[in-house]
């Protein structure tokens, strides 16, 4: 099946814990979740796809603020 990786880390290049889901672009439907490692910010997502899919990372509620991120992707 196609996934999609990446790595997460904040505005110092550390690597941070967020939300991580993946929403089909067309539709709007949640395809897949999980939560990027506090240890290394990496995740990894399965989809059902190859059609572009937005992903979103969502901050965390407590910590330092910083911005949520949406990113446009080819699952490969």
């Amino acid at each position: 099946m196609p996934g999609i990786s990446g790595r997460i880390v904040d505005i110092n290049g550390q690597p941070v814990t967020r939300k991580v889901r993946a929403y089909d672009r067309s539709t709007g439907a949640l395809l897949a979740e999980t939560t990027s490692s506090a240890v290394t910010g990496n995740y990894s997502l399965t989809v059902a796809t190859t059609d572009e899919v937005q992903v979103v990372m969502l901050d965390d509620a407590a910590g330092v603020l910083e911005n949520d991120q949406i990113l446009r992707v080819i699952p490969v």
